[in-house]
C-alpha cells in the first residue's frame, strides 16, 4: 500500500542523525549544527576559501580569467550551501511549503547569473543559462 504519512530520513550531513541509525534531538546548538555540516563535506568546505579570493581577485583587477576562475569555483560551495540549507528547512516545513521553497531557492545561482548578465548586457549569457537551466530541470524531472 501507499504511505501517507511518511517519516523522512535525515539529510546527510544533517544533524538529525544520532550515529546508531536512529534520530537524535538534533545539535545542542547553530555551533555545533554547523560543524557536522563542516566535517560532513570538507571539500566543499575547503571551497569556501574562493568566495574571499574571487572578491579579492576583482577588486585588485587581476586578469579576467583569474576572476571569473575564482568565481566560478566560489559558486560549487554556495550552491551546495543554499541547497543544504532548502533540503534541512524543508524537512522541518513539511512536504507542501518544502517542495516550494527548494524550488525557489533550487534555482537562484541561475537567477543571479542571470540578474548579472542582464546588468553587463550579455543576452546571449542569460539565454543560455535559462535554456540550460530549463532542459536540466526537464531532464530531472521527466
Amino acid at each position: 500500500g501507499r504511505q501517507l504519512g511518511r517519516d523522512y530520513a535525515p539529510v546527510p550531513g544533517g544533524s538529525a542523525y544520532d550515529g546508531d541509525g536512529g534520530h537524535g534531538a538534533g545539535p545542542a546548538n547553530d555551533c555545533e549544527g554547523l560543524l557536522n555540516i563542516v566535517r560532513g563535506q570538507p571539500i566543499l568546505t575547503g571551497m569556501l576559501v574562493f568566495v574571499p579570493i574571487g572578491f579579492a581577485a576583482h577588486l585588485t583587477e587581476m586578469a579576467p580569467p583569474f576572476v571569473f576562475g575564482f568565481n566560478f569555483l566560489a559558486i560549487i560551495p554556495l550552491a551546495w550551501l543554499i541547497g543544504k540549507s532548502t533540503e534541512d528547512v524543508a524537512a522541518s516545513l513539511g512536504q507542501t511549503l518544502g517542495g516550494l521553497l527548494n524550488a525557489t531557492f533550487g534555482n537562484v545561482v541561475e537567477m543571479l547569473i542571470c540578474i548579472a548578465g542582464i546588468r553587463n548586457s550579455e543576452i546571449v549569457v542569460v539565454q543560455c543559462t535559462l535554456l540550460g537551466s530549463i532542459l536540466s530541470n526537464l531532464l530531472l524531472v521527466l
